[in-house]
Order: C-alpha cells, then sequence, then structure tokens
C-alpha cells in the first residue's frame, strides 16, 4: 500500500505541473524507473513476505484516481494557460499615450529623484486570475477577459481550445467513472440484473465443519456463554456457533422456555411444567398466543445431497 501510494503522488504531481513546467513528465518517468528496480531488488533480496491486503487499493486507482488525475490535469493546464502571464497587466481599449519623461518622485527614505519613463502608453491592473474571471468560471477560455485583454492571439485560441477540451474530458471521466453504474441502473427497471459473483465450488453447506449460520442470540455481560432466542429444535447444533459441554442440549440457554406457549413442545421434560402454574385468565391467555421467539429450522435432502438454513 505505501509503495503503491508513492506511485499515485508522482504521477499526481507530474500532471499537476505540466502545463507550468513540462519536463515533469522527464523526471516522473526517472522517478517511476528507479522506484521499480529498487523495489524489486527490495522485492527479491530484502523484503520479507508481507500479509495479504487484497487488491482493493489497486481497483479503486484504477477505476478512480487515475481518472481524476488525468481529469484535474486537463482542467489545472487550462486554467494555467488562461492566467499567463501572471502580471495583472492590461492594456485598455484606449490606451493614453504621451507619458515619457523625467518626473519627480520622493523615495521611501525621504529622498528625491526624478524617475524617466520611455513608454508611451499606459496600462491597467486587471485581475488575471480565475477568480476575477466573468460569468461562468468553467471552462476557461479566452471569453473570460471581459473588456481588457491580457492574451495574444494565439495563447486565445490554444486556451479555448484547453477549455472545451477539458469539458470534453470531464464528460469521458463521468461516463467512464459511472457510465456504467448508471446503465446498469437503467436497465435494472426493465430487466434482471443480477449475475452471480464466483464459481460453484461443488462443496456442500452441510460438509463445512467451521460453518455457523445465523442464529438469534445475543450476549450478556454476566453470563458465559450467549442467550438464544429461538426454537433450535429442528435445527443442526453445529451451526450455532458455540457449545457448552455442560449443557449440550441448549436448553439452559434459551429463552423460549422463559414465557411458554402453546404447542411448544417437550415443556414438562426441561424442567417444571410452566402451564400449570398458570392461575388467572390474563397468564392462560399467553399460552394460546403465537409464538414470540423466532423459529429455525434446517432440511436435508438427501437426493440433492443439500442442506437448508431458513430463519
Amino acid at each position: 500500500g505505501e509503495r503503491y501510494t508513492d506511485f499515485t503522488k508522482v504521477i499526481f504531481v507530474c500532471l499537476f505541473y505540466s502545463a507550468l513546467y513540462p519536463a515533469t513528465f522527464f523526471f516522473g518517468f526517472a522517478i517511476l524507473m528507479i522506484q521499480y528496480f529498487v523495489d524489486k531488488f527490495m522485492l527479491m533480496r530484502i523484503w520479507t513476505p508481507a500479509p495479504f491486503v487484497g487488491t482493493q487499493l489497486a481497483k479503486f486507482s484504477r477505476t478512480y484516481f487515475f481518472w481524476a488525475a488525468i481529469l484535474i490535469c486537463g482542467v489545472v493546464s487550462s486554467y494555467t494557460w488562461a492566467q499567463f502571464p501572471y502580471d495583472n497587466v492590461c492594456k485598455p481599449p484606449n490606451a493614453e499615450t504621451g507619458f515619457e519623461g523625467a518626473y519627480p518622485v520622493t523615495f521611501n527614505d525621504g529622498t528625491t529623484g526624478d524617475v524617466t519613463v520611455f513608454q508611451t502608453e499606459s496600462y491597467r491592473f486587471c485581475d488575471q486570475s480565475w477568480r476575477g474571471y466573468t460569468g461562468l468560471r468553467f471552462p476557461a477560455t479566452s471569453a473570460q477577459q471581459g473588456t481588457l485583454k491580457w492574451m495574444t492571439r494565439s495563447q486565445a485560441s490554444l486556451t479555448d481550445y484547453y477549455g472545451w477540451f477539458s469539458v470534453a474530458l470531464l464528460t469521458l471521466v463521468l461516463l467512464g467513472v459511472f457510465g456504467g453504474s448508471l446503465l446498469v441502473f437503467l436497465r435494472s427497471f426493465i430487466q434482471g440484473t443480477y449475475e452471480p459473483d464466483g464459481k460453484d465450488a461443488h462443496i456442500n453447506f452441510h460438509n463445512v465443519a467451521e460453518i455457523s449460520a445465523y442464529v438469534p442470540q445475543f450476549k450478556i455481560g454476566a453470563f458465559q456463554y450467549p442467550v438464544l432466542a429461538c426454537d433450535v429444535d429442528d435445527f443442526v447444533k453445529t451451526w450455532i456457533g458455540w457449545t457448552d459441554p455442560a449443557a449440550p442440549s441448549y436448553d439452559q440457554h434459551n429463552l423460549i422456555f422463559d414465557v411458554p406457549t402453546e404447542g411448544m413442545r417437550d415443556k414438562t421434560q426441561r424442567g417444571e411444567d410452566l402451564a400449570e402454574t398458570v392461575e388467572d385468565e390474563i397468564e392462560r391467555s399467553i399460552l394460546e398466543r403465537r409464538p414470540i421467539y423466532s423459529i429455525v429450522k434446517s432440511w436435508a435432502i438427501q437426493s440433492e445431497s443439500r442442506a437448508f438454513n431458513s430463519a
């Protein structure tokens, strides 16, 4: 992950400053080549095997980072050309002339002197940064100069090309990154889009010894084992995920025996007959209700050698 991060940083910096300093591509190429051979030597001779971290970082970079880096390169380059020459000085449309000559001035230290002006035309301040653009600031085109012009004819043409190219690039990036998901979303309204992930390993569910199924239960800090909140009479006990050697039937850890219901099996065999302690009509009505806890069952179909679990 650290080496991949260094690689993406080099790519991003090269693309970001490529318009101002095109030589960054050569420096970036040299850095990545050196990094490749150094990492190759370290991997073969010095480094020990690292834990497997998956391919999530690589997939994220391919899907989002490189697209975003190319988009930033196009947008930043268009604004870089549009703001050149960065002096905030513009020649007004009707420039005044006749300013040449010597002018007396007072300097900051209190001394006086003369300043000779050779320029015969006047110039005005103009904000060449993107913050001073008039109208919509994206894309960066020559039309955003306003009445005060600072671009040459060739610069204005190149800025227009760069600006509209960044718009096209933004459209392509959005379609490339989110177009597939949008297409699947729209297609889901007219046809099914589910596709199975992976391949059938031909291993039956009930043949995996380490597997556990979802069983309604929760933990209480005072008890060593979790408390079940379901009927597990017709369920494979090994799928619960834990076992109490002192109570392999799980009855001592099951809440269904605290609230008896009509049709509950083996009530008298697992302790006192709770139905006999009901004396008034309100408590007897509890027995007539449907079970308030979940029922977890499993079925094994021998002909197909498969087991199904439902809760």
